[in-house]
């Protein structure tokens, strides 16, 4: 085999070494592009998800904040309405003692007092100004005493009366105020249940 022969099978030797290590180059940058491409897809995606989760967690809280919000709203608006209500009704119990009724109101007022105390010699405490009327409530009814206190007297403000165990060791207080006071929660959800068709709760 001559010189020629051998540099000519160097030469193509040679040539296609460079040719598969070209063609080894090119796959393994084919191959390092491919994966390159498929940590970009997986972080895009995995991106794109987390900015998903992100806006729907974002949306969840901005709904919820407003539906609170919302019934926040609501419930001021429904507890205005109802103290609004309910304010009317004291003044206009309040404005009772100045009504042709105010003795019969006064009269079932004293009876449910005598039930209360258990009978025997009662003091009847009403206002000055309710002398008149309360003596005309108590008319055929016994063993009762009226003793007014002045119109400005804190224990009766708005109307009705105070009655006293003749021993002075039971006292029933039938005012309005009082009585209003006692029946609040029940007349608070009455109010409730005319304006609004159900209970109010403003927890």
């Amino acid at each position: 085999m001559g010189l020629q022969t051998i540099l000519s099978l160097i030469e193509e030797e040679t040539e296609e070494e460079i040719r598969r290590i070209r063609t080894d180059a090119l796959d393994r940058c084919e191959e390092i592009r491919r994966a390159a491409r498929q940590t970009i897809d997986r972080e895009a995606d995995r991106i794109r998800r987390d900015g998903e989760r992100r806006a729907e967690v974002l949306e969840r809280k901005v709904l919820l904040s407003a539906e609170y919000d919302s019934m926040k709203a609501e419930r001021e608006a429904r507890w205005l309405g109802i103290h609004t209500a309910f304010s009317l009704a004291v003044q206009e119990i309040g404005s009772l003692s100045a009504s042709p009724d105010y003795p019969d109101i006064l009269r079932t007022l004293i009876i449910e007092g005598q039930r209360v105390i258990g009978g025997g010699a009662i003091t009847v405490l009403c206002r000055e100004g309710d002398r008149a009327a309360t003596e005309e409530a108590i008319v055929g009814l016994d063993d009762l005493t009226i003793r007014s206190i002045p119109v400005h007297d804190p224990m009766i403000r708005s109307g009705g009366v105070i009655l006293i165990s003749g021993d002075g060791t039971v006292r029933c207080d039938q005012t309005f105020s009082t009585r209003t006071a006692r029946m609040r929660d029940l007349l608070t959800q009455q109010v409730s249940l005319i304006l609004y068709g159900g209970g109010d709760d403003r927890s």
